[in-house]
């Protein structure tokens, strides 16, 4: 079972620390570079910087805002850390963020663990999702029993913040930019007109290959005669035939439109009750069908 703290993160990911861990890091750190006007140089940045950093807020206007430090400081002075003030601050993180504003998770659940429902999580962004960048994503789709589902899944990070609002054809549910940042970053895969799907899917359990694959059939899938998931990318529908044949379920032959815009694949009939039984809908409708 994989899993990634801080330290996997990029470097546009930003946290907290209490305050006792916090003062405790940037002392050992001054103290083992000689000072902050040191520790500054060290790092390329301003002993001013430093300073925001290490007393945990700024003042912009005379208002006092938290200051919160990129993860970048804390990879730049790994060989620095020693173990137990490493322990210490994987333990005492109150909170990651995004670069510049954005919404935080607070009292974050790390490392980040892979699982049925992070593998969900994914799936949703390669298909009903939006993270385009310096905007917030979202997930849209009409049936509130997925849209209930994806937000009881993004629990897994920690505390989030969610919130759906009404567009004229569907309901979104957004959430912290910070979680996709993430992900895309350590799964090394694009939600803005994805092309492939994580590698380590296909190293994951069954049950996290089953739930990843449920959801992108909800998503872009559809059932009549038969049980059929299209997607703008050829990639992307050969990579996900390659998975559900891991899984034991057959596929038909790679369709793709004359304009070349849109493949598909049709489950081969003979393994649609495999599908039902290893895979299946959680979509009501689609259920029935």
């Amino acid at each position: 079972m994989r899993s990634w703290h801080i330290w996997d993160f990029p470097d546009t990911i930003y946290l907290s620390l209490s305050d006792i861990i916090r003062e405790e890091f940037f002392r050992q750190m001054f103290n083992k570079v000689g000072g902050k006007r040191a520790y500054a140089r060290f790092l390329g940045i301003s002993p001013k910087t430093v300073k925001q950093y290490a007393r945990g807020y700024t003042y912009k206007n005379g208002i006092k805002y938290p200051q919160a430090i990129p993860i970048s400081l804390f990879k730049k002075s790994l060989h620095l850390i020693n173990n137990e003030l490493k322990e210490k601050i994987k333990k005492n993180i109150c909170l990651i963020k995004s670069k510049n504003k954005g919404i935080s998770i607070v009292n974050p659940n790390l490392p980040f663990i892979e699982s049925p429902a992070f593998y969900r999580i994914i799936a949703h962004m390669i298909g009903d999702s939006c993270a385009s960048k310096n905007k917030v994503p979202y997930y849209a789709n009409k049936c509130k029993e997925l849209r209930e589902q994806f937000k009881e899944d993004l629990r897994i990070f920690g505390e989030v913040r969610i919130y759906e609002r009404e567009t004229k054809t569907v309901s979104i549910v957004c959430f912290p930019k910070v979680i996709t940042d993430i992900l895309s970053y350590i799964l090394v895969v694009s939600f803005t007109n994805p092309d492939k799907i994580p590698r380590t899917i296909f190293q994951a359990s069954n049950k996290c290959k089953s739930a990843f694959l449920r959801v992108l059939f909800d998503d872009e899938g559809y059932s009549s005669n038969g049980i059929i998931i299209r997607m703008k990318s050829h990639n992307l529908i050969k990579e996900i035939k390659r998975l559900m044949e891991q899984c034991g379920i057959m596929i038909n032959k790679i369709f793709t439109q004359k304009d070349g815009k849109i493949t598909s694949i049709s489950i081969n009939h003979r393994y649609i009750e495999k599908f039902r039984d290893r895979i299946g809908f959680p979509h009501p409708q689609k259920i029935k069908i």
